[in-house]
């Protein structure tokens, strides 16, 4: 007796326990992050709001290119707080993994906050929402995944924290509920979408409460700073970009209700893999129907902001990216709703056995939790990390390898082409070079002409793209499909229409290139670029050999510039090269070992090839090898004024 009293009363035992709970807790959430710290887990877009963040520590502003402004972000905070960490030092890669722990850190405070235990009873529940949280992957895939969600859990958590503790006041406490928006203010700067978690909790609220005058007071000094935020943001972008939405928020093209609602359906049943989750949710329902006065208002609230977030999710279609990166701030809100649940069904179980039999319950039902939880990490592992992830896990090695291939290939003179991109992160970030995002992302006209037929409706974001728009735009070099670029195989609406049309056969070439033991890279170049493509002086062209379409020839390699290996009997061919009038002599520059040389290219009859031109036009030349050669170039000199 005099055991259960010292347990039951004791604020010592009470603050100790969660303590070394709160350690726990900690060090088992840095175990699951470690995974994907170790292995450089980013998504593409982060490496956008690092562009702009770089741009604007140059002085350049938030800026995508030189010219229009292009709002092509949409997490303005956790840019500004990117480019401040870098000013002060700090890897600007760093400082996206520096800022998800630190998010992640906030919600993990806003929860302990929550459920500090001021009863003995309470600590299960401490404990059971902090190893939810701590062993639940997608919080430790978006902790180092580059992007913002975790500071939206975090502030969400804080915010929450307040709103708790005032929810069942009776007199209109000023201070604290706007303490309450503070957070969801600085939620609403990071994510445009943030003020329909205000406007949830709202309702929530109202939900409990009902409608009264307190009740009204309560949520216009709980909403004051979300909105001074939202319209100081909005009022921002209109004086700085000139528009009402982000250009993110156009890039998503409507795909017809029933449509979205299906893939928004088919990304939300990825929860499926958080089985645990799931299960603990089941949970709330006691607390829900039969718990006490205060677990049913908790859980009304909670499942009202569940309920109007996944709508929205529902609706939008989801999110491009694994991880279940949109449905952070439901898997939050169902621990706590789970614990809340944990909390009735303790008071219910061990209000009447003593202290020895309830601490013999607590480890085997946190022992049994955390093998669970354990063994849903595996399945997830297998399924997800092993298989789906395989490709965004290597988005910064496989950007890094591109954008070192295409510079060694097209920057050998320290020129910056201008390159369309299907990946818009990795490569202006890895290259510097001016980049046209193809799926409209950093770009302003694409978002407002969308295709009235998207090719690919998969995935939500990924639907815009022209072909005209990009061939108009002229870049350099036009990357499609995966990071190392494919033929056609982008299943992407700039891709598609590329393929269809004439004239981008004519004006680019396909060039297929490696290094020694390295990956494939595929590009396509335009053959009259001034920077990449066909070299021009008054008395000399010189078409590279990756220019040229081959016939029996071997992919290009890369070793100071791209050269052309060719067996003896192969061919290759320069279509479309326009000669001004002339005679020209026709030579090809050579590697031998690693010697580089001019040699003359013979006729049928063993004489050296010339071409003469009473006018200019275009010619269509194809060169035969004899031997095994390594081309580099072809290159034709003026020998006379005139024919």
């Amino acid at each position: 007796m005099e055991e259960d009293m010292f347990l039951n009363n004791s604020a010592w035992f009470r603050r100790l326990a969660s303590l070394a709970i709160v350690f726990s807790a900690i060090v088992v959430f840095c175990f699951n992050v470690k995974h994907y710290y170790v292995i450089n887990f980013t998504e593409d877009d982060s490496f956008v709001s690092m562009v702009y963040a770089r741009r604007l520590l140059a002085g350049q502003g938030l800026t995508w290119t030189d010219g229009v402004r292009v709002e092509g972000y949409s997490n303005f905070l956790w840019l500004v707080c990117q480019a401040g960490l870098a000013w002060l030092g700090m890897d600007l890669f760093q400082t996206s993994r520096v800022l998800g722990i630190f998010g992640m850190g906030l919600m993990f405070l806003g929860t302990i906050l929550a459920f500090w235990p001021s009863r003995e009873k309470s600590i299960v529940t401490l404990t059971f929402v902090l190893l939810a949280l701590a062993l639940c992957q997608p919080m430790a895939i978006w902790a180092v995944g580059g992007l913002e969600e975790s500071f939206v859990v975090g502030f969400l958590s804080l915010g929450l924290f307040v709103v708790f503790r005032e929810l069942n006041q009776e007199d209109v406490r000023k201070h604290r509920w706007l303490v309450a928006g503070l957070p969801l203010g600085l939620a609403c700067l990071t994510r445009p979408d943030s003020p329909l978690l205000v406007a949830a909790i709202s309702l929530g609220i109202v939900m409990v409460s009902g409608v009264s005058k307190n009740v009204i007071t309560k949520i216009g000094w709980f909403i004051l700073v979300p909105v001074i935020c939202t319209v100081g943001l909005t009022a921002f972008r209109l004086w700085y970009f000139g528009e009402w939405l982000p250009n993110t928020a156009l890039v998503k093209v409507p795909l017809g209700f029933g449509w979205q609602v299906k893939l928004g359906l088919n990304y939300f049943s990825e929860m499926e893999s958080q089985q645990s989750l799931l299960f603990v949710s089941g949970l709330v329902l006691p607390a829900l129907f039969v718990g006490g006065l205060a677990f049913r208002k908790r859980t009304v609230l909670l499942g009202t902001i569940v309920v109007v977030w996944s709508c929205y999710v529902i609706y939008v279609g989801g999110d491009c990216f694994r991880g279940l990166r949109f449905l952070l701030p439901v898997i939050l809100l169902l621990a706590w709703m789970a614990g809340s649940g944990v909390e009735w069904l303790h008071g219910i179980v061990c209000e009447r056995i003593s202290a020895s039999a309830r601490f013999l319950l607590y480890g085997t039902t946190i022992a049994a939790f955390c093998v669970f939880f354990y063994l849903d990490q595996l399945q997830e592992e297998n399924k997800q990390v092993v298989t789906a992830f395989h490709d965004s896990l290597g988005v910064k090695r496989q950007g890094l390898v591109l954008a070192e291939n295409l510079k060694a290939a097209f920057a050998t003179n320290g020129q910056k082409p201008y390159i369309s991109s299907d990946k818009v992160g990795v490569v202006p970030w890895f290259t510097g070079w001016k980049t046209l995002c193809s799926l409209g992302l950093t770009d302003r006209w694409l978002p407002r002409h969308p295709s009235k037929n998207p090719v690919y409706r998969d995935v939500p974001g990924h639907q815009l793209g022209s072909g005209s728009y990009v061939l108009s735009k002229r870049p350099d070099l036009i990357h499609l499909g995966s990071f190392l670029g494919s033929h056609f195989g982008s299943v992407y609406q700039t891709g598609h229409e590329l393929s269809q049309m004439p004239e981008f056969f004519q004006e680019y070439r396909f060039v297929e290139f490696s290094r020694l033991g390295g990956p494939t890279i595929r590009v396509w170049s335009r053959f009259e670029s001034p920077t990449v493509g066909v070299i021009r002086s008054q008395n000399q062209i010189e078409v590279p050999a990756y220019l040229l379409d081959g016939q029996g020839t071997k992919r290009l390699f890369l070793d100071e510039g791209l050269w052309l290996p060719m067996p003896e009997g192969s061919s290759v061919t320069v279509r479309g090269l326009r000669l001004p009038v002339g005679e020209w002599s026709v030579r090809v520059k050579l590697r031998t070992d690693s010697n580089i040389s001019e040699g003359e290219i013979k006729t049928g009859k063993g004489g050296p090839l010339f071409i003469v031109l009473a006018r200019e036009q275009e010619v269509d030349l194809t060169i035969r090898a004899t031997s095994d050669k390594t081309l580099g170039s072809l290159v034709l000199r003026r020998q006379n004024r005139s024919p």
